[in-house]
């Protein structure tokens, strides 16, 4: 299975969002990020991307796609922001963002961090047990992310 930049991943639920006349805030651009990745995971056992989400105050983040959209602040992001380092080419990534576009789009920014924050999730858990509310950046391991969603996907 192929790997992606965030940024592809980034500007493909941007263009999904564009397709269906909605805006995305950077948060949310980031959470479905983070949630496509965390599904491939939990679905098909390895990662959607090589960088690491990290346990932040308002969710899991992946900090080159938090810098690069950062600028926007609260304002919604145009579809062109960010341009894929590489076309989505695969059908099954393809099919795993349009399910999670479909399932997760309909929430806000917002309510998508209060669903990364629920107790024994790996942001929980990291942030909780593992010090990531008295340091900056602590990253969570794809594993525990894995399990999680493997978990999810299970139950």
């Amino acid at each position: 299975m192929e790997t992606y930049s965030p940024y592809s991943i980034a500007s493909y639920f941007l263009h999904k969002a564009a397709e269906s006349n909605q805006t995305l805030t950077p948060m949310k651009v980031i959470k479905l990020v983070y949630l496509a990745h965390a599904w491939n995971l939990g679905l098909f056992g390895n990662p959607l991307f090589e960088e690491k989400a990290q346990a932040w105050k308002y969710g899991p983040v992946i900090p080159s796609l938090y810098h690069a959209l950062k600028f926007f602040g609260n304002e919604d992001v145009p579809k062109d922001a960010m341009a894929p380092t590489s076309p989505i080419t695969d059908a099954r990534t393809s099919s795993l963002l349009d399910r999670v576009w479909d399932v997760y789009s309909k929430y806000s920014g917002g309510q998508l961090s209060t669903l990364t924050h629920e107790p024994g999730s790996p942001w929980h858990d990291v942030w909780h047990k593992h010090g990531g509310k008295n340091g900056y950046g602590i990253e969570i391991d794809n594993d525990l992310i894995k399990g999680f969603y493997e978990k999810k996907r299970n139950g």
